[in-house]
């Protein structure tokens, strides 16, 4: 096997400092020895160095790159480095700067300006992830096995005939053997992608495709986390994300922020979700608008008079509402409350309705509670009472012109919720010349109260009318009914026209 430096055929001349002309070697393990006899332990010292010279097109010689061995320490020991240096036309005709280092250790120092390494793939070819090259990064287990623990590639981005590229960071996740896993990827558009090759706008971070999100709620699970050791000095740390223009580096805030604000840093502390904007084009710093505490509660800061919006931009009639349960409702129901075209509603029970407030420009703020119990009953026929006290509701027969939830039947009203409730009623009466006194009471549980009395002369009419009205607190399932006390037996006058009994929940 043969070495040569320079031409295999040539005059050699040899002094002590310098040998020139043309060097051949020939054997079976060639080799040059540059040999520095100087004992020196200093770092760079003990050097030899290659040389490689040329001439100028005026005959001037030049040095233009050299190749140094030399000590790497300043310990009585063996090691070495190699040292690569080039001249850059910048410090004279023999004048090289060091622009490479391969230490003791291996490890391996580039120096320059602008200092660059080129791996060139030269397969000529068009396909996505082709043309790559690779950093490749391995280590030795315990057991001396080589394993590969991560790349760092560079390849193709498409199928076109064009220079698009993405560069592409693999690891091994203990398992991959030769062929680490892709971890992250930086598209030829800019766009990066964490745990998938396919980014959708500047950031995706995903679990590769399939049935891989995570199904529980842990740190470990997050797709992004912002904080990790640190907290606020005060209970007042802030892990914020923010939105908007910037002007590159020049503005002190963003417009908006979203982000997680500490109310005490006891254990692992807690906090609050809170939300940012501001309403001017400055560079102003954003003000909490809301705050979803620790403990659930959603807060709109009242000192900006800010209300709570709900809207449906469509123009159907879907409406737009807020839907409220707690953990003791059944499953799945819900009140209620909204709007739809100019009118307001609540809902109980996801589709009972409790309440209609009218909107627009006509009848605007009329209240109607369509389920609110009521009832609006009449007399059905002349009946005769004698003397005393007479039960109207259970004596006589009733008919409904309302009834809204039945809880008024056979005379007799019971109260379906505790509450304040107004009850009115009216009798009529053919008048009697000798009637001293007449009376209409409500009953509530058979207990005369609420009594009304009305008084009448030796002489008199053809008719006599008795009247009554209260606001009454009913505690659920108690029982009102109508009575009335006279002087004398007289007839009660039946029909739509004479005699009366309603009421009805106020609230």
């Amino acid at each position: 096997m043969g070495g040569y430096i320079g031409a295999k055929t040539g005059t050699l001349v040899a002094s002590a400092s310098d040998i020139r002309g043309d060097i051949s070697a020939t054997d079976t393990t060639p080799e040059i020895v540059l040999k520095n006899t100087t004992e020196t332990d200093a770092d760079g010292g003990r050097e030899g160095t290659v040389t490689f010279k040329g001439e100028k097109s005026g005959g001037e010689e030049v040095t233009l790159a050299q190749i140094e061995g030399s000590h790497d320490s300043t310990n009585d020991d063996s090691r070495g480095q190699l040292v690569f240096k080039t001249n850059n036309n910048q410090l004279g005709d023999n004048v090289t700067e060091t622009k490479m280092t391969i230490n003791s250790s291996g490890n391996v120092d580039v120096t320059a300006n602008t200092a660059s390494i080129t791996i060139r793939n030269t397969s000529e070819e068009d396909t996505d992830g082709g043309r790559e090259s690779k950093f490749k990064f391995q280590g030795e287990q315990s057991g001396g096995e080589i394993s590969t623990l991560a790349e760092i590639q560079g390849s193709h981005d498409g199928t076109a005939d064009d220079e698009k590229g993405d560069l592409i960071f693999k690891t091994n996740d203990g398992s991959d053997g030769v062929s680490p896993t892709e971890a992250m990827r930086i598209d030829s558009s800019q766009n990066v992608a964490i745990g998938n090759a396919v980014p959708t706008g500047k950031l995706t971070i995903s679990e590769s495709s399939g049935a891989n999100a995570p199904t529980s709620i842990t740190a470990d699970n997050t797709y992004l986390q912002l904080g990790s050791g640190d907290f606020g000095a005060s209970n007042n740390g802030k892990f914020m994300i923010g939105f908007g223009f910037t002007d590159g580096t020049t503005n002190t805030n963003s417009p908006a922020y979203i982000g997680y604000q500490e109310t005490s840093t006891s254990g692992d502390t807690k906090g609050a979700l809170t939300f940012h904007t501001r309403d001017v084009v400055t560079d102003t710093a954003p003000i909490e608008q809301m705050r979803i505490g620790s403990d659930g509660g959603v807060h709109i800061k009242p000192e900006l008079n800010a209300p709570l919006i709900v809207e449906n931009p469509a123009t159907n009639n879907q409406g737009a509402y807020v839907k409220i349960r707690d953990g003791n409702s059944t499953a799945g129901q819900y009140t209620w409350i909204g709007r739809s075209a100019h009118d307001t509603y609540v809902y109980a029970n996801n589709s009972d309705l409790a309440m209609k407030i009218t909107g627009g420009s006509s009848d605007a703020g009329i209240v109607t509670k369509p389920n609110q119990p009521m009832f609006d009953a009449y007399l059905t026929a002349n009946t005769t009472h004698s003397a005393g006290v007479y039960n109207l509701s259970t004596g006589d027969s009733w008919s409904n012109r309302t009834n809204v939830g039945s809880h008024f039947s056979s005379g007799t009203f019971t109260a379906p919720v505790a509450g304040r409730y107004l009850f009115a009623a009216g009798i009529g009466s053919n008048a009697l010349g000798s009637m001293t006194y007449f009376g209409l009471e409500f009953q509530v549980n058979g207990v005369r109260t609420y009594v009304h009395w009305f008084g009448k002369g030796a002489t008199g009419s053809s008719y006599f009318a008795a009247n009554n009205s209260a606001i009454i607190n009913l505690a659920a399932n108690d029982v009102v009914r109508l009575a009335s006390e006279k002087a004398q037996s007289c007839t009660i006058l039946g029909g739509a026209s004479y005699s009366f009994f309603t009421g009805m929940l106020l609230g």
